[in-house]
């Protein structure tokens, strides 16, 4: 049986154990960067579906009147606008003297860009069957 060491108040842990540490403790300090990087990826990606979709609609007549693509319109523009304030700095109050006020501020930071970022996933994956409807079925 392997036995396994536990490190005592004061003693040192090796370095490949510090090394984890310090990675996760820095992945975690940069998850509301990763978010924000991948609002913008999902703007851009927005942005695109738009324009091909009000390109189509250009070119159809027929298309414009449809109540179905005002629908899929504002859907995509609210995701967008979503994706935008995952973006957008807001102000938290924390104390900067303070290690467990700047954790907590960042906490909330994240888990409210999350939540921003999520829902504008979800409207813009909800556009998609609409999209495909408007555009096979007229």
């Amino acid at each position: 049986m392997t036995e396994k060491k536990v490190f005592q108040e004061g003693e040192m842990s090796p370095p490949e154990i510090e090394s984890w540490m310090r990675y996760t403790w820095e992945m975690k300090q940069k998850t509301a960067d990763r978010i924000e990087d991948a609002a913008k990826a999902l703007a851009t990606m927005i942005s695109i579906a738009l324009s091909f979709f009000w390109g189509i609609l250009g070119l159809n007549a027929e298309l414009k009147q449809l109540i179905d693509s005002k629908i899929l319109s504002v859907i995509w523009i609210l995701a967008l606008i979503i994706s935008f304030f995952v973006l957008y700095p807001r102000k938290y109050k924390f104390n900067p003297y303070s290690a467990d006020t700047i954790k907590k501020m960042t906490e909330e930071m994240v888990r409210f860009k999350k939540i921003l970022f999520l829902i504008s996933i979800i409207l813009f994956i909800i556009g998609f069957p609409l999209f495909g409807l408007i555009i096979f079925l007229y």
